[in-house]
């Protein structure tokens, strides 16, 4: 039972951020009375904890603040037509909006089928109407899905032939008529792309390899100053982001001076500075040097404007952290005293688990991180002489 809620708790941090949201309680006693029910059988695990799915497809407060957190963080931009990022950070309408996009940059012909010693393809069909795509995976991909359950693996030939269901209507329909079937495979005929598939990630990662460590992407926006995107984030000792900040550095004309505008996520950060999923692209842009020279500039007023901040979320993660030690201690002390009966020595060892997981929790790392230098529409385009 610990372990179930140990790796439940894993799931949705790397989802969402946040343990409270796949509970639905905010409030510690609260939490501790529905963990109880659980622990004394009156309610199983699935019904007090919710999916990350689950959570980010509701329609309450709790979804706006999941959907706000699986945002993916943009590592740079295309100099080509479009920017490419999942549709968590509201760039694309769909998943597979997103998904067609990056498969299409990373492959010249996504419709012919993988070779054997590389290249090719994967395969990619798009059955439009019937809201399914059907693809090939590569070798890199097969070792992802390797993770993935092995009789939904074996029985759908995944591997060899994958299928995924773009829309939750064709999702759900799917995964229904597949239990209501008793002579083949329980599992559906295609799964659900949903934001948080694997293939996405894998998509991601492909994607953003084709920037080289230490490089960011310059495009054009709508604004008429050049700017420098910036994400922000302090990280606990289990690498679980304490706070996150998204900021926008302005370089006015003509003058040493900086202003720092800040943002509630991505998306919003994005489409200030009006880097849309379609965008006109004149060219490559020019004059790198000389926007070069303006990364570390905006990294250091960043890192002064954040300070204050960062320093407070600090000392409030550091307050709970010694907050959830102390009731784990003093529960330890009280059942010291106690007959060790089963139920309780179960108990102790859950206490001593959260005392493990309250230590990861301290904040350890800062780490600022530049995306994107965003300039003028008008801004020159670079000479392709010599190249």
């Amino acid at each position: 039972m610990l372990r179930s809620l140990v790796e439940k708790e894993h799931e949705a941090h790397t989802a969402l951020g946040d343990t409270a949201s796949i509970m639905g309680e905010y409030d510690v006693a609260a939490e501790e009375k529905q963990i109880l029910a659980v622990l004394r059988g009156r309610k199983q695990l699935d019904e007090v904890l919710e999916t990350p799915e689950d959570v980010v497809s509701g329609g309450d407060l709790t979804a706006f603040l999941a959907q706000l957190a699986i945002g993916v963080t943009p590592d740079g931009a295309e100099t080509t037509e479009k920017r490419l990022a999942p549709s968590g950070s509201g760039l694309y309408p769909a998943p597979v909006d997103f998904l067609r996009d990056a498969v299409s940059q990373i492959y010249p012909r996504p419709d012919q089928k993988p070779l054997a010693g590389g290249g090719g393809g994967i395969g990619w069909v798009e059955h439009t109407h019937e809201n399914i795509v059907e693809i090939t995976p590569p070798s890199d991909l097969k070792i992802r899905l390797s993770s993935l359950p092995q009789s939904y693996l074996r029985e759908r030939e995944v591997t060899t032939r994958m299928r995924l269901a773009t829309s939750q209507a064709k999702g759900d329909a799917l995964l229904a008529e597949a239990l209501r079937d008793d002579q083949l495979s329980s599992w559906p005929s295609a799964h659900y792309l949903g934001p948080l598939h694997p293939v996405l990630d894998w998509v991601s990662d492909r994607t953003l390899a084709a920037l080289s460590r230490g490089e960011v992407f310059a495009v054009r926006g709508n604004n008429e100053t050049t700017s420098v995107l910036i994400n922000g984030t302090l990280t606990n000792r289990a690498g679980q982001a304490v706070s996150s900040a998204w900021l926008q550095v302005v370089f006015e004309p003509d003058s040493p001076l900086t202003l720092i505008e800040t943002y509630d996520s991505a998306a919003s950060m994005l489409q200030a500075v009006g880097v849309t999923a379609v965008m006109s692209n004149p060219g490559l842009v020019g004059d790198a040097e000389a926007l070069n020279a303006l990364i570390p500039r905006a990294v250091q007023q960043a890192e002064r404007f954040l300070e204050q901040t960062f320093t407070m979320a600090e000392h409030e993660a550091d307050r709970q952290v010694e907050e959830w030690a102390t009731r784990a201690s003093n529960w330890a002390e009280e059942a010291d005293t106690l007959v060790q009966r089963n139920e309780l020595k179960l108990r102790r060892m859950g206490v001593e688990e959260q005392q493990r997981l309250a230590e990861q929790r301290r904040p350890q790392r800062r780490n600022l991180r530049p995306l994107l230098v965003v300039v003028p529409a008008g801004h020159p385009v670079a000479s392709t002489e010599g190249l």
